[in-house]
């Protein structure tokens, strides 16, 4: 079990930061929101980054901090991998370098790197250096680091924000074999919510540093409203005299909306299997 408990003021905003939850070991949470919601701030706070107004933060049996105790654990002494925004890799080391200062155990330390080199196409830039990396590449070194740590706690702030559509489905579907197979709990931070909702069992959403909403992976998309970022793709169009029948894949999951003739046609005759439809315009179509 992990406990969270934090208070914090967001600078400049002058929003009050609060932020509760429980998580079991190997739940993988999800965080979205607005800009400037605190997003980030949780993870950096969790991670010993940020000394909050207020922190309780328990790990299993382990106290990370607890204010009223003045105890704040430091970033070294949490057991936690961490995907930055910013990859923050060490510049004087080489990709297999970074790689090798996350491994824990020493034991056949050149098959676990390789793997990680081969299964995000960076075996080609084993011998490079960060400044010469494309920001895919930094990122997916950062990702292979903080897993290759075996951590107690998976941090991920948008790790795949800087890749190609077709390396970050490859790479969501490789971190979610990942986390099936060390069942690594992990909270991330995204603006994706297709990736969400692949990736994730337990969803939260931020608003003003407060929480909106808090469910769980199979009421997602009955918590959901119209105006969220979030993206669905069409993967068949069935037209009948007075319906059409799309259906979706939000994530891994599969819907069927049924939706008027008149009103498709009107609106959305140009849309095309394979096309990415917003879910605020599917709210709309399936009124």
């Amino acid at each position: 079990m992990i406990q969270i408990r934090i208070r914090h003021s967001l600078k400049p905003s002058k929003m009050n930061l609060v932020f509760e939850k429980d998580l079991n070991e190997g739940d993988f949470l999800a965080i979205f929101g607005q800009s400037g919601a605190g997003k980030t701030t949780i993870l950096r706070i969790i991670a010993g980054l940020l000394r909050p107004d207020y922190a309780y933060i328990k790990v299993g049996d382990e106290l990370w901090a607890n204010s009223d105790k003045k105890f704040f654990l430091s970033p070294q002494k949490r057991n936690i991998g961490f995907v930055f925004q910013d990859y923050a890799l060490f510049p004087n080391l080489s990709v297999r370098q970074n790689l090798a200062y996350a491994l824990k155990d020493k034991k056949n330390t050149d098959e676990k790197i390789d793997y990680f080199l081969d299964l995000l196409a960076l075996k080609d830039f084993e011998n490079a250096y960060p400044s010469k990396l494309s920001g895919g590449q930094a990122q997916r070194v950062a990702l292979a680091r903080a897993i290759l740590k075996e951590p107690t706690l998976l941090l991920l702030d948008e790790p795949l924000s800087a890749l190609d559509t077709e390396m970050r489905l490859s790479l969501q579907d490789e971190l979610l074999r990942l986390y099936e197979k060390f069942k690594l709990t992990s909270i991330l931070v995204s603006h994706d919510m297709p990736e969400i909702f692949k990736l994730a069992n337990k969803i939260i959403e931020l608003k003003d540093g407060l929480v909106l909403r808090d469910f769980v992976k199979k009421d997602y998309l009955g918590a959901l409203k119209p105006g969220l970022n979030a993206r669905a793709r069409i993967l068949d169009i069935q037209r009948n005299d007075e319906k059409v029948y799309l259906s979706i894949l939000l994530g891994e999951d599969l819907s069927r909306l049924s939706i008027d003739k008149n009103t498709f046609d009107k609106r959305f005759k140009a849309l095309k299997i394979g096309q990415d439809i917003s879910l605020s315009d599917i709210f709309t179509l399936s009124k």
